[in-house]
C-alpha cells in the first residue's frame, strides 16, 4: 500500500529519523547483527543509516579475529558503542525459545522473554533438575529426554549471567506421556 511504501521509501534514505523493528538472529553470534547492522556498506541498505567508519572497522576486524575471549571482547565494547554512546539502537527484548524434543512429549516450546542485560552473554547454561544438560549463547535449544520416566514434567531454567554480573533465570516446562 501507498503508506508503506512511503515508510519505507524514507527509511531507505534517511528520512525516518526512527522507527520500530524486530530481527532474529540466524546464528547465535554477535556478528549476525553488528555486521548486518552497523557497518557502512550495510547500514544504508539495512535502513539504519548508522555511519561510523571506527564501529565499521572494528567490526569487520572482528570478523576475523580467532581468539574468542578478544573477540568477545571487542564485540562488548562495540555494543556498549552503539547502544549507549552513539544511542543509534536501542534493544527493548529478546524472544528465547526452549524445546523438549521426544515423542513422549506433551507440551513444550514455552517462550521466555529474555531482558537485554541477558542477551549476548556466554554465560547461559540450561538445567534440569539442577544438572547442567548444555551451555551456550542466547537463541533456540533443542533438548533430548531419552532417560526421563514416563508421566513427568520437567521444568528447565535457563541461566544466563548478566552484562552487569548479577544471574537471570528463565523457566520453562514440559511434561512427558
Amino acid at each position: 500500500d501507498l503508506f508503506c511504501y512511503r515508510i519505507v521509501n524514507n527509511r531507505i534514505r534517511g528520512k525516518l529519523p526512527s522507527y520500530y523493528s524486530d530481527w532474529s538472529a540466524d546464528f547465535n553470534d554477535p556478528d549476525n547483527f553488528l555486521y548486518t547492522f552497523f557497518t557502512s556498506k550495510n547500514s544504508v541498505a539495512r535502513s539504519f543509516n548508522y555511519n561510523n567508519a571506527k564501529v565499521s572497522e572494528q567490526v569487520e576486524n572482528a570478523r576475523n579475529m580467532v581468539v574468542p575471549e578478544e573477540r568477545y571482547k571487542l564485540y562488548q565494547d562495540l555494543e556498549k558503542q552503539i547502544v549507549q554512546e552513539d544511542a543509534a539502537w536501542i534493544p527493548l527484548f529478546s524472544l528465547d525459545h526452549l524445546f523438549v524434543v521426544q515423542p513422549r512429549v506433551v507440551s513444550s516450546g514455552d517462550t521466555v522473554v529474555v531482558s537485554w542485560t541477558s542477551v549476548g552473554t556466554s554465560a547461559c547454561q540450561i538445567f534440569a533438575s539442577s544438572q547442567s544438560i548444555g551451555e551456550g549463547m542466547e537463541g533456540s535449544r533443542t533438548i533430548t529426554t531419552s532417560s526421563a520416566p514416563s508421566d513427568t514434567s520437567m521444568t528447565f531454567t535457563l541461566r544466563c549471567r548478566t552484562l552487569q554480573g548479577t544471574l537471570d533465570e528463565h523457566i520453562a516446562s514440559v511434561t512427558l506421556r
